[in-house]
């Protein structure tokens, strides 16, 4: 909706979802004999999830916005539990801001987010001590919290060259939850696969060969700082950079 003030460079849009989520099942072989017959999940959730934002048009080449809106991650069972007892929805509430901009007769391509991720229930693996192939996933009794910044830089220098920039930073706060297999006790987790830093640039290539179609070159190079595997995962990883190339001729 545009309200007709300031010019409608104001905009506001308003999403619902509707979900009504229901799946059950039974475990039918354990460790490759027969599961017992008890062995069964079911799980029943109805949701409905908002969405809103509020957007302004500081010009004619930038946006900015707010957004706020939540979501959820399905429950279940986990097929490597001892129990195959069921584990409820995890759900998120996010707040977004930021700018979206095409500058310089569109030839640059700039967009920034600010954001702030709360999670409830969080659904997290615990591994047996004993034998790793025996997993239960819990919902977490205590809340996490994800924050971060994102920057999307795309620039067509001209002669057929396109640059495509990335940089994200991400922050993350998990409280220690209950671990299923040490009595109780409180046990630290990790968000999973998520770097604290990570960078990316691309380079594209396109040339028109008239009698020969089209030849396309590809460069990019991404950087990543450590990570953790899995939430339970007590190793940080080291850098990562990797490089990849293509060059093809289509038509």
């Amino acid at each position: 909706w545009t309200p007709a003030i300031i010019d409608d460079r104001l905009h506001l849009t308003l999403g619902l979802r509707y979900t009504s989520d229901n799946k059950n099942g039974r475990l039918t072989k354990q460790r490759g004999t027969n599961a017992p017959a008890y062995m069964k999940f079911n799980f029943n959730s109805k949701r409905v999830d908002p969405a809103v934002t509020i957007a302004f048009d500081i010009n004619d080449e930038v946006n900015s916005y707010l957004r706020w809106s939540t979501g959820y991650r399905s429950g279940g069972a986990n097929s490597r539990s001892a129990t195959f007892r069921t584990f409820d929805e995890e759900t998120v509430s996010s707040w977004e801001m930021g700018l979206k901009s095409e500058l310089l007769d569109r030839r640059m391509r700039l967009n920034l987010a600010a954001y702030y991720s709360q999670l409830k229930d969080m659904q997290v693996d615990f591994p047996l001590p004993s034998n790793h192939s025996v997993t239960e996933t819990t919902n977490g009794s205590k809340d996490a919290k994800i924050k971060g910044l994102e920057v999307d830089l795309t620039v067509l220098p001209g002669a057929g060259f396109a640059i495509n920039s990335n940089y994200s930073y991400t922050i993350t706060n998990f409280q220690p939850q209950i671990n299923p297999f040490a009595d109780g006790l409180f046990e630290v987790v990790r968000a999973a696969q998520t770097p604290k830093h990570a960078i990316s640039v691309a380079l594209d290539y396109k040339r028109s060969l008239s009698s020969f179609g089209t030849f396309l070159g590809h460069l990019d190079v991404n950087w990543s700082s450590g990570f953790y595997s899995a939430a339970t995962d007590t190793t940080l990883s080291k850098k990562v950079i990797l490089v990849n190339g293509r060059l093809s001729l289509t038509d």
